[in-house]
């Protein structure tokens, strides 16, 4: 069944390298690693952020992100680069693959308009900005003290001045931002959520060093476990979600990318609408020709690379340790951690015949 991702809930495990090492060091000790039918990805929400609908901009952020680098820190190792939902068995994506290239996220950038601007000019900006800011209150307060005072004034009928609320606005950065990229009175900015377990958080906090490396400003929202689907999910609150699904023993992706999924209860988490992709996803669930299924796959695959409604990361694998006395693990691959039990009846230790002597 088709699901969201939940490291502790799922009971997923990553095991250090120091740790592998010391298993490796055992000889009476055996370690397996099974890839997960799972994938994490980074969903983009372009209802809730404007900037985030020009496909240079996103091909810029995925360009930007050193994947080895992820799955080298945030998951030691225990996983698999990826560049889609669907696993090579079923498309080819090397073709379509996007690699980590800093010069032509920076270049993509500065075509779309977006200005290199320093941290100084950044802060004179939003210095700026305040003061603007200050004089529209102003200008509002006397203009409410005029009208107050002036019974006999008609009512105004203009549009009224929208005044932004900074009581809370952040004004001091990071001091490790070096860059930022302003085009007319915006600043590139993106707020990047995921769920508060070790192995999201990690990776969150590498998207946002590789994102400000290229001068855009990241807010990082880490949300609770327990709050990650009823107040951001479900309502589709989050610009861009660094999230992870379980796929399930059936790698049917209809559920996460056909557009009637993109409400809750839908698992459309990108919010992606696509009627050539609707099509394939209906052809790829209803066709008895399994040729006609791979390839509707493809097509389907090749349109998610073009048009970059999410960056797919990695998929997660599980590792298990066993003595090496028991034999007749035979598991090719698991949905969950528990079904490395699946042939649990066919465990043996090894044993000696020995003489029975007849009565």
């Amino acid at each position: 069944m088709a699901a969201l991702k939940n490291h502790s809930v799922e009971g997923i495990s990553f095991l250090p390298k120091e740790l592998k090492k010391e298993i490796s060091n055992q000889k009476n000790l055996r370690l397996y690693s099974f890839a997960l039918p799972q994938y994490t990805a980074i969903f983009f929400n372009q209802k809730q952020n404007e900037i985030l609908t020009d496909k240079d901009i996103r091909q810029a952020l995925a360009l930007a992100i050193d994947k080895p680098k992820i799955l080298t820190e945030a998951l030691q190792l225990e996983g698999a680069i990826i560049d889609g939902p669907l696993t090579a068995d079923l498309v080819d994506s090397g073709k379509k693959a996007i690699s980590f290239d800093l010069p032509q996220a920076n270049n993509l950038l500065d075509q779309a308009g977006w200005k290199q601007i320093t941290a100084q000019q950044y802060q004179e900006f939003l210095a700026d900005q305040a003061r603007q800011v200050a004089a529209a209150q102003a200008d509002a307060a006397d203009n409410q003290n005029q009208s107050d005072n002036n019974q006999e004034t008609s009512t105004p009928t203009g549009t009224p001045t929208t005044i932004p609320d900074t009581k809370n606005q952040e004004l001091v950065e990071p001091s490790q931002q070096i860059i930022y990229r302003r085009k007319d009175d915006q600043i590139l900015e993106i707020t990047l959520t995921t769920v508060n377990q070790p192995e999201n958080t990690k990776a969150a906090q590498l998207v946002q060093e590789f994102w400000q490396a290229i001068g855009v400003k990241v807010n990082l929202q880490i949300v609770e476990p327990g709050k990650i689907s009823r107040e951001i999910i479900k309502p589709r609150q989050y610009q861009a979600l660094l999230f992870g699904v379980i796929v399930g023993a059936n790698p049917d992706p209809y559920p996460f990318w056909h557009s009637s999924q993109i409400q809750d209860p839908g698992l459309n988490l990108a919010l992606f609408a696509n009627r050539n992709v609707d099509k394939l996803l209906e052809t790829a669930r209803t066709t008895g020709d399994e040729a006609e299924r791979k390839k509707s796959y493809q097509e389907f695959q090749d349109i998610l690379s073009a048009e970059l409604p999410a960056i797919f990361l990695y998929n997660p694998t599980y590792a298990y340790v066993v003595d090496q006395k028991i034999k007749g693990l035979d598991i090719d691959r698991i949905i969950t951690p528990a079904d490395r039990f699946n042939n649990l009846n066919e465990w043996y230790i090894k044993t000696k015949r020995q003489y029975q002597p007849q009565d």
